[in-house]
């Protein structure tokens, strides 16, 4: 089965994401559709574009819906208009998607391992990403510079409104090892992927319910969840985190469910099976 990635070059995670597929599926990757593909998978939804729809059966990922952005908005309903399969990793969006079809989300847990635990003579909160809306910056603002959480926060990532700083790549699972908690403060999310680089690392986390696939991870010592978007109870979860002792090991099985191999094949079925509808023919 020949699949064709339709990649956005600047998007590192999706990137990776595109890498495994070629690595584990055989499967190519251009700027732009192939008329030869037996698929034509846009990774993510926003590569796609109608004067350039191919005449093959076409897939695309849709990471997160962003109902306050409204270029996306339209982006995401004119793919979902032409699209044969979307693909998500949210069984959330189903009910945004016809015929949506859900893959495993995947973490890197030969990369991403467990290591010493950190002896902080403070409680070592992480959060990371782009402080763009979505990822809630006004929950740290709100709780952690107005003292409501006695701790050190270490922000990564960028456009944060306050304090943080950049980590190279090969520096991410080192960085998760040295916190007590990861805290997820977002809003909208895919994954979202950082919970899933913290647990493989057997790092505590706070997560919003309804938030990606955080509703699908269990609640548990070191792993508590909270109403998106409300403080009060995020400070609760994170008292809560901050008192559990998970047995060493336990939030890393977590990820078992959620490996590169998953990725590949969960994928593989989907294709497959969108081709089958299209009467193609398959040789793996």
């Amino acid at each position: 089965m020949n699949v064709n990635i339709v990649l956005l070059n600047d998007q590192h995670a999706i990137y990776q994401q595109a890498l495994w597929l070629i690595e584990g599926n055989g499967w190519t990757a251009s700027e732009k559709p192939d008329p030869n593909a037996d698929v034509n998978y846009y990774m993510p939804y926003l590569k796609w574009e109608l004067d350039e729809h191919p005449n093959t059966p076409t897939a695309a990922l849709f990471t997160h819906y962003e109902q306050g952005t409204a270029w996306k908005v339209d982006k995401w309903q004119d793919a979902a208009m032409f699209i044969d399969m979307p693909i998500v990793e949210a069984p959330m969006y189903c009910s945004v998607l016809k015929n949506a079809r859900v893959v495993t989300a995947c973490v890197d847990r030969d990369r991403f391992t467990p290591g010493q635990r950190p002896d902080n003579k403070r409680l070592n909160i992480g959060v990371a990403g782009v402080g763009q809306p979505r990822k809630g910056p006004k929950l740290i603002v709100d709780l952690f510079y107005q003292n409501a959480v006695e701790c050190e926060l270490s922000i990564i990532g960028k456009l944060w409104p306050f304090p943080h700083r950049y980590i190279e790549p090969d520096d991410l699972p080192d960085w998760y090892r040295s916190l007590d908690i990861y805290l997820c403060t977002s809003l909208i999310e895919g994954i979202p992927l950082p919970v899933l680089e913290a647990l493989a690392t057997d790092t505590k986390v706070v997560i919003p319910h309804g938030v990606g696939i955080c509703d699908q991870l269990p609640e548990m010592e070191g792993i508590r969840h909270y109403d998106k978007g409300y403080g009060p109870d995020m400070l609760r979860a994170i008292k809560q985190a901050a008192e559990d002792k998970p047995s060493e090991g336990s939030l890393r099985a977590v990820t078992e469910d959620y490996t590169i191999e998953d990725w590949c094949e969960s994928h593989y079925k989907a294709m497959e099976e969108l081709c089958e509808s299209a009467y193609y023919t398959l040789e793996r």
